[in-house]
């Protein structure tokens, strides 16, 4: 038992090119009409001989000669270009578009001549005769819409001896002609006119005259038109490794109905060649059919309506095999099976071939094959590479330095493995620290740089997908740089951006530290230092020296810069400078009395007239001997007694030699302290002279009346002293009197 099913839905494809060459069964090639007949059934081409009872339609018991009349076709009909609805049918074995007007035209004739009736359909043209009891003429419109035929059987007529029943049959849409013979006896035609003809004489003709007819004969007429086909699938995509995928192919033919090209049977290879397909829907000429899985034909099963078809598929050739009743396929055919997509990528063809009986019993390839593009699955999963790797590598830990840079991909994968496309991502990282370049939002792609010494991921996400790279571990780049800094180890400040200010009594120590590009530190690099642009005196008491470190002791006052250089065999010297430094006395460690402002020379035994001065400055010193200023708020002392000191100056002091002696002055500050030498103070010019009764200087002052007696004496001294009273010695003088004179003097 067979299983029947219709559906409503159908799909349109369509094919190539077919063309055709007149063979043993087929003639009149030439004209307008063209035949083929069933005498060649083992080998295309051929008629099918199918006979169609008509029993059940309108009857008529015709006399010889006679006519019907016009009656109806049912359907419109196409006969030479014209449209025609109604026939005439004529006992002589013929029927006419034109109304015969009961005209006996008994005499047969060659259809290819004038004369005769116009617009003729002859099966058996001839002059055959009527059996009262048994001859009758059946006429019968059957089918459905759009493929109706019109049925005509002349049923035991009387030729000669044979009693004969043969029978037109005129198709709709097609407007094929049909011609069959059931019994013919010994009437096969050597007396009959076989053809058809038009209302100009132009004719298609079978046999005239000719015993080519026999029983069980089929001839159809057709136009000798060839006609290009072309084939379509949709969908024109598959996604691969699917299952129960619905395809719709379709063929349709690019030509008049009535054409050589009509097919009946369709093969379309499956190039899932693991996979086998299954049809869900047949439709035909645009209307859906009834259809059965079985390799034979429909009418094989007793289906003799063109409103079923069956299917199959050949596990050998991986093909769909789909059949209709002879000649059953108009314009189009389309099949829709489902199929699953083997786990391949790219496109793939459907060839396809058909059957056209009129035309060749071998299959005619249809060119032009339909293809489908097999496509990866939807996203499955995202996974990053390094730089452009697909289809293969991923993005495996790796090791960059901190002056260069690497892009990473983003690619989407199906669940089967294969590639779909680049994946617009959300970057991110963590961990190693660098910098993302570009759009890190909406990116398939991203340029990672190293900036710092570390380690970590870069991560990309989308939709509920993720993936990460290998460990990105960032190491050091090539020293590009180099920085004076006060401590090793990249530790302390930097000196290339300040200006120094330090003591002649304080150190300071010079490291040059690298650097990458990206400013990590790579060590401190063993150098060549010296000072350069000395001002102000310069930086005294360094020796320029290659080393890891140097330590600069100051001694002296003074500004300059230091310097150091390295050489890179990659990128030749590296060399930094600092900013400008600038050496300062230290803390006052030492007092000196110096004689003059800034003289940096001490006071030393020294001798002074009585009537001389001696300015004195307590100058500051610190340890390395730099003069640091004169000291304000100093304590002054003065010993031995040979002057005074005038304090009443800010920073310095004046001694006034008076007394005559020796003696020193002495300055403190702060618990320093210094001493002048001895200082030797002496009598100034004399100044005046005194009268002293004793020698050097002793005795009085003889400086009033003395009375003395006659017989008595004075000795007298002349001392002398300078403006400070000092006594400068006897003194040479001439001695007088004044008054009364004494004699004895």
């Amino acid at each position: 038992m067979h299983s029947l099913i219709r559906t409503t839905k159908y799909s349109f494809l369509v094919f190539s090119f077919f063309s055709f060459v007149v063979s043993a069964g087929q003639g009149g090639s030439n004209r307008a009409y063209m035949w083929t007949d069933s005498k060649t059934s083992t080998a295309a081409p051929y008629a099918t001989y199918q006979w169609v009872d008509a029993s059940a339609g309108s009857v008529i018991t015709p006399t010889t000669g006679s006519t019907t009349g016009l009656v109806n076709i049912g359907f419109n009909f196409v006969f030479y270009g014209n449209t025609y609805s109604q026939v005439d049918i004529s006992s002589r074995g013929f029927l006419s578009f034109q109304d015969l007007l009961g005209t006996d035209f008994s005499a047969n004739n060659d259809l290819t001549l004038a004369g005769g009736p116009d617009s003729v359909i002859a099966p058996y043209w001839d002059l055959i005769t009527t059996n009262p009891v048994a001859t009758r003429i059946h006429y019968q419109t059957q089918g459905t819409s759009p493929n109706r035929q019109f049925v005509v059987t002349w049923s035991n007529f009387l030729s000669g001896g044979s009693v004969i029943t043969f029978q037109a049959i005129l198709y709709e849409t097609t407007n094929l002609i049909k011609f069959q013979y059931q019994t013919l006896g010994t009437a096969t035609g050597a007396t009959v006119s076989v053809g058809v003809d038009s209302s100009n004489g132009t004719a298609s003709q079978y046999s005239f005259n000719s015993a080519s007819l026999e029983d069980g004969l089929a001839i159809l007429f057709h136009t000798n038109s060839s006609a290009t086909a072309s084939a379509t699938i949709s969908p024109s995509s598959v996604r691969t490794n699917t299952s129960l995928n619905s395809f719709t192919y379709s063929i349709y033919v690019n030509g008049s109905t009535d054409s050589l090209a009509r097919i009946d049977s369709v093969l379309i290879r499956n190039p899932f060649t693991s996979k086998s397909a299954t049809v869900t829907d047949i439709s035909v000429d645009g209307s859906s059919k009834f259809f059965i899985n079985s390799s034979s034909r429909p009418s094989a099963l007793g289906l003799s309506s063109y409103d079923f078809a069956t299917w199959s598929y050949n596990t050998t050739n991986d093909s769909i095999s789909v059949r209709t009743n002879v000649f059953g396929i108009r314009d189009s055919i389309k099949v829709t099976f489902t199929v699953d997509a083997e786990n391949i990528l790219g496109n793939v063809s459907f060839p396809s071939s058909v059957l056209a009986p009129l035309v060749s019993a071998a299959r005619l390839s249809v060119s032009g094959s339909p293809t489908v593009s097999v496509i990866p699955d939807t996203l499955y999963t995202l996974s990053v590479k390094w730089y452009n790797q697909e289809p293969s590598g991923l993005a495996v830990d790796t090791t960059i330095s901190a002056d260069d840079s690497l892009r990473v991909f983003a690619y989407g994968y199906d669940r089967n493995g294969n590639f779909l496309r680049r994946v617009k991502v959300t970057w991110s990282s963590s961990g190693v620290m660098g910098f993302l370049a570009g759009s890190t939002s909406g990116s398939d792609s991203v340029s990672f740089h190293g900036r710092r010494v570390s380690s970590g991921y870069i991560s990309a996400d989308s939709a509920g997908f993720h993936d990460q790279t290998g460990l990105i571990t960032v190491a050091l780049g090539d020293t590009s740089f180099a920085v004076l800094r006060s401590q090793a180890n990249n530790g302390g400040l930097r000196y290339d951006t300040l200006s120094v200010l330090t003591t002649a009594d304080t150190s300071m120590q010079f490291y040059l530290a690298g650097y990458d590009a990206d400013s990590n530190y790579t060590g401190d690099l063993v150098a060549y230092f010296d000072t350069v642009y000395s001002v102000s005196g310069g930086l005294s008491g360094f020796t320029a020296d290659s080393s890891l470190g140097v330590v600069y002791n100051p001694t002296l006052v003074g500004s300059g810069y230091m310097r150091a250089r390295y050489y890179n065999n990659a990128s030749g010297y590296i060399a930094d400078t600092t900013g400008l430094i600038t050496v300062l006395h230290g803390d006052t460690a030492r007092l000196v009395i110096e004689d003059a402002r800034f003289s940096s020379q001490a006071v030393g035994a020294d001798t002074l007239t009585a009537d001389q001065t001696l300015r004195l400055y307590a100058a500051s010193y610190d340890g390395d001997g730099n003069f640091i200023g004169n000291l304000q708020s100093t304590t002054w002392s003065l010993s031995g007694g040979i002057g005074s000191l005038n304090t009443a100056l800010s920073d310095t002091v004046i001694f006034t030699a008076s007394g005559a002696g020796s003696g020193s002055v002495r300055a403190s500050y702060n618990g320093l302290s210094d001493e002048t030498g001895l200082i030797t103070v002496v009598g100034g010019d004399t100044s005046y002279i005194l009268i002293r009764t004793g020698a050097r200087n002793s005795g009085d002052v003889f400086s009033s009346a003395l009375t003395l007696k006659a017989d008595s004496s004075v000795v007298l001294h002349a001392a002398g002293y300078d403006a400070d009273n000092n006594y400068l010695g006897p003194v040479y003088v001439s001695w007088s009197l004044a008054g009364h004179t004494v004699p004895g003097l």
